[in-house]
């Protein structure tokens, strides 16, 4: 189990990337209040479009489980021993191509490569993406 600064490292990683790739101007971690993204207007966008993913696969279920099988998905891996053939078949018919080229190319964008990464942006965008109740600071 990672420590508290571990995980911390890990966001800052991600966040930090998505800096670089102007998805966000910056971001600030404030003890005992968390963190504070400020998001550009194209970040915002695909954050937004990830919820939405999110919400129609119900990626986040099983402590995040949907979320590594939706990306082994989308990187053409398969989906593990653990999975059944049915399993496998419900992402083929439910996942439009469209769909899985986007979060290949989210990935791209932010140089994910490894599958704790996606989760991480997943969780991201489920925290402090802007949506209905958070209000957003686009720059």
């Amino acid at each position: 189990m990672p420590t508290d600064a571990e995980m911390r490292a890990q966001f800052e990683r991600v966040m930090e990337r998505m800096v670089a790739a102007g998805w966000l101007q910056n971001f600030t971690y404030t003890e005992g209040k968390g963190f504070h993204l400020g998001w550009k207007a194209e970040g915002a966008q695909r954050a937004i479009l990830l919820r939405q993913i999110h919400g129609a696969f119900r990626l986040y279920e099983n402590n995040g489980a949907g979320i590594i099988l939706f990306y082994k998905f989308a990187q053409g891996q398969s989906l593990g021993a653990d999975s059944s053939p049915a399993l496998e078949g419900f992402w083929r018919r439910q996942a439009a191509k469209e769909v899985t080229e986007f979060c290949l190319e989210c990935c791209k964008e932010l140089s994910l490569s490894e599958e704790e990464d996606f989760l991480v942006l997943i969780h991201i965008i489920l925290e402090w993406a802007p949506d209905g109740g958070t209000p957003a600071k686009f720059i």
